[in-house]
């Protein structure tokens, strides 16, 4: 493509055999495939950003086409090489270890309509600080403890959880992992909903990729949570139109009548946002009028990726992203867009020195009325003007999410970096806001910042509320967090604070009300995600 100068092994074409399969494979994952075997493979491994220990193993994801058996794509993967290992299912989605050589064939089996690498969730970062705020009326002295409430803590790790039970977290905290992973981000959010709603029954699952979220979210079904807290997001991997596929799983639990509290976001600083144009017809796209776009790489890290505005598995405009260093090109991503594939595009560049810019290019022409999102997860530099509006974390755009922004607890402002809606599809995001730097033991010396602590503040009181009127619909449960909330400026419901910061205020009534949906996880999800390839 124009202006795309790649390194000679980076820019190795795909297979014969890769090229004519009815499934596509991401451009990295034939990069990979196409270095020869030992240290070229081992040193691409380590430069990802979730690098196995076993370098000669890959992580990918299969994503399924619609109907697909999903039992006989996965015999047909495992039977390619004996080091292929199923890690983790979810509707739609397989993910799988894989050595190198098997990327051909995998594009092959019948049932697969891509192949790529995991998407990453990443965290939105003693008593907490946020109680007395929010308790303007002090519904445990009422005896509203949130008992007989099940509370799911989802999150990336619980790195020391354990020698919190009997003081922090309660005795009878379960935990549905083996390996509670090296961060303790999970055990401080944990530690928060125990502080708001210390009746309540919590049980921590874990995960780190799109697939395995996936997988946690059936498991909590399967379980009858009636809370989950998700201090966690993806970010730019799709639309933040609630069509999403991790909007999807939110929206099927929602159904079942489960309050999904979603951290809003901490990318206020880390999205350019405008239209995409070609204006001279050089190849070089600008965004927002701008051709190239500096990134924070001041820790010799540079990340970015781009997603623009066609439908997800539609993608028919084909766009370059290229990262800019000292040196040239760092790295791209140059999928191919010919009106079946995903309009995303991602590059990271590590050990580079200096300035690294973004930039996007194209071969073809450029319709109007295209839009794109570059995000980069160190933060644009310093000279350049982020976008504030449409700056939500995935799934915080969920019609079944309650999604929660973050404020400071000594002004009751809303924190800068908090992310802003609206929602992709217009409507008003988050829905509330709550305290954002808190005390933690997790955390003991540091403070707690971000969405990630201001969420668990709202699922404590959502369970608080489900304890008092069991069985409440979502809704009802998000109508009485708004209707009590503490309006901050700006004025009325609106994209940066929602209704307010929360509050408890006059206890609800006690209530029997009915779930919305039913009929089981397996039927709902199966005309949401299947149906639709959207994300």
């Amino acid at each position: 493509m124009l202006l795309l100068t790649l390194p000679a092994a980076l820019a190795a074409p795909p297979s014969p055999a890769v090229a004519d399969a009815p499934a596509s494979v991401e451009a990295a994952l034939l990069d990979a495939w196409a270095l020869p075997a030992g240290p070229e493979r081992m040193t691409w491994a380590t430069r990802q950003p979730q690098p196995r220990p076993d370098p000669s193993i890959l992580t990918i994801v299969l994503e399924l086409v619609q109907d697909a058996d999903e039992q006989g794509v996965t015999e047909d993967a495992l039977a390619l090489h004996p080091e292929v290992g199923v890690e983790a299912r979810a509707p739609g989605r397989l993910q799988l270890a894989v050595p190198y050589d098997v990327l051909p064939d995998l594009a092959w089996i019948a049932g697969v309509a891509r192949v790529r690498q995991p998407r990453l969730a990443r965290a939105r970062e003693v008593v907490t600080e946020g109680r007395d705020i929010i308790f303007e009326e002090d519904w445990h002295a009422q005896g509203v403890t949130g008992e007989g409430v099940t509370v799911a803590i989802l999150d990336i790790g619980f790195n020391g959880w354990d020698d919190l039970l009997g003081e922090e977290l309660p005795e009878d905290t379960v935990a549905a992992f083996d390996d509670a992973g090296s961060s303790s981000h999970g055990a401080a959010v944990a530690e928060i909903v125990h502080d708001i709603a210390p009746g309540a029954t919590l049980r921590l699952y874990r995960f780190l990729t799109d697939v395995e979220y996936g997988e946690q979210m059936v498991a909590i079904s399967d379980d009858g949570v009636d809370v989950v807290n998700a201090s966690i997001g993806f970010d730019n991997i799709a639309h933040a139109d609630g069509e999403g596929y991790a909007a999807q799983l939110v929206d099927a639990l929602a159904d079942e009548g489960v309050v999904y509290v979603a951290a809003a976001g901490n990318e206020v600083g880390r999205y350019r946002i405008g239209p995409l144009t070609d204006v001279d017809g050089d190849g070089l796209v600008e965004l927002d009028g701008q051709g190239e776009i500096t990134l924070d790489a001041s820790f010799g890290y540079a990340e970015a990726s781009l997603r623009w505005s066609e439908v997800f598995g539609e993608a028919a405009v084909d766009l370059d992203l290229e990262l800019v260093g000292a040196s040239g090109v760092c790295d791209a991503g140059r999928n191919a867009q010919d009106g079946d594939d995903l309009p995303y595009e991602s590059a990271t560049c590590a050990n580079v020195r200096g300035l690294v810019v973004a930039r996007v290019t194209t071969d073809g022409a450029l319709p109007e009325g295209l839009t794109g999102y570059l995000y980069a997860p160190a933060g644009l530099g310093a000279t350049e003007t982020a976008s504030v509006d449409s700056t939500l974390t995935l799934p915080a755009d969920a019609k079944g999410a309650i999604a929660v922004g973050a404020t400071d607890p000594d002004t009751g402002a809303l924190l800068d970096y908090s992310s802003h809606g609206p929602t992709d599809d217009g409507r008003t995001k988050p829905d509330v806001v709550a305290p954002g730097v808190v005390s933690t033991a997790s955390l003991a010396g540091f403070a707690f910042e971000g969405t990630s602590a201001a969420a668990p503040h709202v699922a404590g009181v959502a369970a608080l509320i489900l304890s008092q009127r069991t069985h409440a619909r979502v809704s009802t449960v998000r109508d009485i967090l708004m209707e009590q909330a503490e309006d901050i400026a700006p004025d009325g419901v609106d994209n940066a604070t929602g209704a307010g910061e929360v509050r408890t205020r006059a206890l609800p009534g006690s209530c029997g009300c009915g779930v919305g949906g039913g009929g089981g996880w397996v039927a709902l999800l199966l005309p949401l995600l299947l149906a639709r390839r959207r994300a």
